[in-house]
């Protein structure tokens, strides 16, 4: 019963797609003056989490985990990553794959290996059986997490706890995993989907002897802490970083992978994590579709790992005494920083970025100085010397009905109406007074090196040009439009609407009202009338600088209630200060030590010092489609009249090909599926006109009888014999019920060399010309026998634990036939055709769908019985490829010349499906 609630639980969540973890994170300070009391909020809720949850923190000792606590480069990947594994060799190469990613961004920490989905729900095998069908099985699963182990990577599964429609193994998941981990030297798993790990996977581990380390796909939870070391984070990414809650809960002990698998730039990815002392998920091959790292931030990964491995090595990025956000920062609006004291090494670590818009040069942080203190930039690998801070600019002037843009202008077509010509050598109040004077100006654009003022009409902060020689002081009136912005917890407001209070279907200006009666609203996000209603949220404490983008929205703010900034705190008197460079998008690190550098110290700032030579904004940041090929399909011998079992499907001049793929996950953007080769880049959707045929085609799928022959005739053996023909075992005689039963559980290759004895000599179908046969010549026919989905021409589909087997292909024959006379071809089994290659992944498109799906999970291999649909099955070996719902038929090339001097007969498309003409 336990493990039914369990699951269903799970499948609520996958099942509603919640990727979020509320508890998480937590917004930071808006401003270096608030950060005193938002730490203290900070250690409070730490105070009271960790006394609800009874933590005691002993997990974090366990020495079959304190890995957890330094592993910072992980990718998800597929063991079938031509990287990964040879299919022609036929031995994985896992020297080669960690060769590729140390040389592209420094290598990795621990890897997710996952051959599960996209695959799973093909057949009944479970999650557990497609580890087992890897080439080797489990026995090489142990002997590469062996090798893994031995060059420093540790190796976590995939936990799919949505996966409850295929094959049982008679005992819970708790039980299961300890087993099987430890069978093949697995350190945990990583939970899909999955909030937090139950404490019953831990109790099982430990009774089995092999503590294992958890890592929940959305973050964790609260009491789980007291069992799960690691994390996913699809986090937000705020101007001002959020900070890992569940690391500071947990004293620095906690590790978050930051996540964010479609994302093509990864700088916020990447600053956050490091911002926290967190882990990155380097994750590319995402489920076959190639989302590679650009130079530039394979280079920012390589050099923060250097940093993070170094230090996290000696404690600093665990150190109980974090303190994100730190104040010792001079240039807070845009630098931000965390600091790392280590009070046993003397010593304090400070992780360093910026979020600003622009390069930082001078004086960055404050520091004590005393004697014998050394300083060392650990980002540039130099030495630092402290001097005497200079004092902060005083905060900007704000003349009375004004509010203040520092560095922006609005003259020049950027947010003004220029009012006549400039006058120079005024005062702000001046300037202003000239504006409160004319009843057309809406603010005056400042510049102090000569008193030079303009005024301004219709003046738009949004659409200010970036200026420092420039103020730009706006009435304090009205209310301004941020267009394409949005405002919330995070992002530049406080909330004062959730989204059941928000009201729908208001103007504007009924919106700005609704801010005017509440005295605490500075501005209003308004979702504008489109597709959905228009809606309005109030907000607090608004800061346009920290607006998300967001397409569909605007938010106004009221210049009347904006807040003016607080100063900020000076530092005190007779403080030093460090200097050095943070490029935009950047990095620091800064490590103070009560004596010289050590040998190990001086010999890693050295590293960095030959790492940071380049500038990352010389590296490109072009993200590139993986471009894809299909693998040729040579000729086969040409026939000049049918032989036994093959039908002729004729010649098409301008056939219209159209086929979609029904991948779960990916969009074109990222390219997803495959790329035919009149296609510009991998997409989802392809169309062409084509010379189809002609061609001899098998009129049934090869049926056991069929393969029974063929091994008899051949001897065919394979070296490997896992699943192969499972449900005959290949014997010399196959049950008489299974004679004219699609053979299946044979991989591509042995479909391919099936067809290449037969017939003397045929071979697997294009894509296109099984599609054509199908189609029986009319482009865009959904079923064989026309646009109706009749379920009395195909197989009823069946959903159960364990898979029954397809039908008899000659069930549903002629009514389910094509026009051209060819059977069963959709509901019975998916059937192979093209391969498609890239340098990364192999797959095969499969047609026709089955009749089986796992129920229970929306995850599952998706239904394709339409005719212009397809779905792409991932290749490895033979072993991996066996599945109880894939066969295949075969096609032979006729010989052009007889067939134009031979009478055939030709259905034409338009004429009732029993008509033929001659040709």
């Amino acid at each position: 019963m336990a493990m039914l609630c369990f699951a269903l639980i799970i499948l609520l969540l996958c099942v509603n797609d919640i990727f979020a973890c509320t508890d998480c994170i937590r917004n930071g300070p808006n401003g270096a003056s608030a950060q005193p009391a938002w730490l203290k909020e900070l250690k409070d809720d730490k105070a009271s989490t960790l006394k609800a949850i009874h933590f005691k923190g002993d997990i974090y000792e366990n020495p079959n985990l304190k890995w957890t606590q330094t592993s910072y480069m992980q990718p998800q990947m597929h063991p079938y990553d031509r990287f990964f594994y040879d299919p022609l060799k036929q031995n994985y190469t896992v020297n080669r794959y960690i060769e590729d990613v140390t040389t592209r961004y420094g290598g990795i920490d621990a890897l997710l290996m996952w051959p599960t989905y996209t695959n799973i729900g093909a057949d009944d095998r479970n999650q557990w059986d497609m580890f087992r069908a890897m080439p080797g099985g489990l026995k090489a699963v142990g002997s590469i997490t062996r090798e893994l182990k031995s060059k420093g990577v540790r190796v976590l599964w995939p936990y799919n706890p949505w996966d409850t429609g295929t094959r049982r193994e008679g005992k819970p998941d708790w039980e299961v995993w300890p087993e099987i981990l430890k069978e093949t030297l697995g350190d945990g798993f990583n939970g899909d989907c999955m909030d937090d790990i139950p404490e019953e996977f831990w109790n099982a581990s430990l009774a089995f002897h092999y503590p294992l380390a958890f890592e929940p796909e959305d973050g964790g939870s609260n009491q789980a802490l007291n069992w799960d070391t690691m994390g996913w984070g699809y986090w937000t990414y705020p101007k001002i970083p959020v900070v890992d809650r569940f690391k500071f809960l947990t004293s620095g002990k906690f590790m978050t992978n930051v996540c964010d698998r479609w994302n093509k730039r990864k700088v916020d990815n990447l600053q956050m994590a490091y911002f926290n002392g967190d882990g990155y998920e380097t994750w590319e091959n995402v489920w076959g579709t190639w989302n590679g790292i650009t130079p530039r931030d394979a280079e920012a990964i390589r050099r923060i790992a250097a940093i993070e491995r170094f230090f996290g090595k000696l404690g600093y990025l665990n150190s109980p005494l974090w303190e994100p956000h730190s104040t010792d920062i001079i240039h807070s609006d845009d630098i931000f920083a965390s600091r790392w004291p280590v009070p046993e090494r003397n010593s304090t670590l400070w992780t360093i970025i910026n979020r600003g818009k622009a390069n930082q040069t001078g004086q960055q942080l404050i520091v004590p100085h005393s004697s014998g203190q050394h300083y060392y930039d650990c980002y540039h690998g130099v030495e630092l010397v402290p001097s005497p801070v200079q004092p902060l600019p005083p905060p900007p002037f704000f003349p009375p009905g004004y509010n203040a843009f520092d560095d922006s202008s609005a003259v020049n077509g950027h947010g003004g109406e220029e009012l006549g010509e400039p006058v120079a050598n005024l005062s702000v109040a001046a300037c202003t007074a000239l504006c409160d004077a004319d009843a057309r100006c809406s603010c005056s654009t400042y510049r102090g090196v000569d008193g030079m003022c303009w005024k301004c009409a219709a003046c738009q902060p949004a659409f200010f040009a970036a200026s420092k020689e420039f103020v730009v002081y706006l009435k304090a009136q009205g209310y301004s439009r941020y267009p394409s912005l949005n405002a919330f917890s995070g992002h530049g407001g406080i909330e004062i609407d959730n989204d059941q209070q928000a009201p729908e279907d208001l103007t504007v200006a009924a919106c700005q009202a609704r801010c005017e009666e509440d005295r605490a609203c500075e501005c209003v996000t308004y979702r504008e009338p489109g597709a959905m209603p228009s809606k309005c949220w109030k907000r607090a404490s608004c800061e346009p600088k920290q607006f998300a983008d967001y397409n569909g929205f605007a938010v106004y703010v009221n210049e009347a209630r904006k807040t003016r900034p607080l100063p900020p705190p000076q530092p005190p008197p007779g403080s030093y200060a460090l200097s050095f460079d943070m490029d935009v998008e950047g990095y620091g690190c800064v490590v103070s030590l009560l004596g010289p550098a050590s040998s190990d110290l001086a010999e890693f700032l050295d590293s960095m010092r030959e790492l940071t030579e380049i500038n990352l904004l010389s590296l490109s940041a072009e993200w590139k489609y993986l471009p894809q090929k299909i693998v040729d399909i040579p000729r086969t011998p040409p026939a000049s009249s049918p032989p036994p079992g093959m039908v002729l499907v004729p010649k098409t001049h301008n056939y219209s090909f159209e086929t979609h793929g029904v991948m779960i996950e990916g969009g074109d953007d990222m390219g997803v599926d495959v790329q035919y080769p009149w296609d510009a880049h991998p997409q989802r959707s392809h169309t062409q006109i084509m010379e189809v045929g002609p061609f001899y085609m098998d009129k049934f799928p090869v049926t056991v009888e069929n393969y029974s022959n063929y091994i008899n005739a051949t001897g065919y053996r394979p070296a490997d014999e896992y699943n192969w023909l499972k449900n005959w075992n290949g014997a010399q005689n196959p049950p008489s019920v299974l004679l004219d039963v699609p053979v299946t559980y044979v991989g591509l290759e042995e479909a391919r060399a099936y067809c290449r004895w037969a017939h003397g000599g045929s071979r697997l179908p294009h894509s296109w010309e099984w599609q054509y046969a199908a189609q029986g010549g009319v482009a865009g026919r959904l079923y064989p026998w026309g646009n109706d989905k009749d379920t009395s021409k195909f197989p009823t589909s069946t959903d159960g634990n364990i898979f029954r087997g397809p039908e008899r292909v000659t069930a549903h024959s002629p009514e389910g036939d094509s026009a051209f006379g060819i059977s069963d071809l959709v509901g019975n089994v998916w059937q192979y055709t093209d391969e498609f290659q890239d340098l990364h992944t192999r797959a095969v498109i499969l047609q026709g769908g089955s009749n089986y799906r796992p129920k229970g999970s929306s995850w599952y291999f998706p239904q394709a019985m339409e005719l212009n649909l397809h779905e792409k099955y991932f290749l490895m070996d033979d072993r991996y490829e066996r599945a109880g719902t894939i066969g295949f038929r075969c096609v032979k090339d006729v010989d052009s010349e007889h067939h134009h001097s031979e009478k055939m007969r030709r259905w034409q498309p338009g004429q009732a499906s029993d008509t033929m003409v001659y040709i």
